[in-house]
């Protein structure tokens, strides 16, 4: 088994990159790396095609110097780290072959372009997230920063739960995830005070109350699950409320090696990612990488 990233290069490869190595050494597991040339449509032989395999060779060629330079920095010079070159058609398509390829036991991706410190899905984001039987790890923009501030931090693992029997599998999934990596879990949930909770007739403290129900039903599921014997025996919890999803995702005690995983759901019958709508607000408003886990 082993951890495949899909590396880009540059400032967002490097995000991938590390949280990828964090992930490789809490498994014990090799670090695949897989650079993907995209093959242009109608590409036919001449000096067009000429010119992209110029291309290809030359990106190839930097790309394990640029992953050797970075993690040297980083501090993690022993990692068994292996390449794989791939030009598709896709780089989607690439890395959802590339997972059974090197026999992965997750994929890393980078944020698209987007807001500094949080997660902007792009198409080879949204592909994984969509195809992959695998978790699906994804670091914020500019995570390689943070990462190389403590690059000792240990891996630990926040599983984000509503409170809801529909949303329990999550935490028997970040559980078994927690022991691949050798990586405590905590349980953490977020309730958000929706624009539309503002009845008129209710006045505006009708929301706070049903806001700190909702709490109480959330911390009383929790409660009966973390009895002796049930699945959240000795694991932590905490519920962070905000009147937005930016603001009840940063109240939450981050630490600096911390990783939060969404729950999903199967689609068409597959065991695969798929995300709903509130799994996406989450990932989008995370400070921290988020790891999307397969229903």
């Amino acid at each position: 088994m082993s951890i495949l990233v899909g590396y880009k290069g540059g400032a967002p490869g490097a995000d991938a990159l590390l949280l990828g190595a964090r992930l490789a050494a809490a498994a014990a597991l090799p670090l695949h790396v897989m650079a993907v040339a995209v093959r242009p449509r109608n590409l036919v032989p001449g000096r067009a095609s000429d010119a992209f395999g110029d291309y290809t060779r030359r990106m190839f060629s930097g790309v394990e110097d640029e992953v050797r330079t970075t993690l040297d920095g980083f501090g993690a010079p022993g990692l068994d780290v292996r390449f794989a070159h791939r030009i598709s058609r896709s780089t989607g398509l690439a890395l959802v072959d590339g997972v059974a390829e090197v026999d992965a036991s997750a994929v890393v991706m980078a944020s698209a372009p987007g807001r500094e410190g949080r997660i902007t899905v792009g198409p080879v984001a949204n592909r994984l997230i969509h195809s992959s039987t695998v978790p699906v790890a994804i670091a914020p923009l500019g995570w390689s920063a943070v990462a190389a501030a403590a690059p000792d931090a240990p891996t630990a693992l926040v599983a984000a739960f509503d409170g809801s029997t529909e949303n329990e599998h999550v935490l028997g999934e970040t559980l078994t995830f927690g022991e691949r990596l050798g990586a405590p879990v905590r349980v953490a949930t977020f309730g958000v005070r929706g624009a539309t909770m503002y009845p008129p007739e209710g006045g505006v403290g009708a929301e706070d109350e049903i806001l700190a129900e909702w709490s109480d039903q959330a911390q009383r599921a929790i409660d009966s699950l973390r009895a002796p014997g049930g699945m959240l025996a000795g694991v932590t919890n905490e519920i962070v409320t905000g009147d937005d999803w930016d603001t009840a995702l940063s109240a939450l005690d981050w630490r600096p090696g911390d990783l939060l995983c969404v729950g999903t759901t199967p689609h068409g019958g597959l065991a695969r990612v798929f995300m709903g709508t509130r799994g996406t607000r989450i990932l989008t408003h995370s400070p921290v990488p988020v790891v999307a886990l397969p229903a």
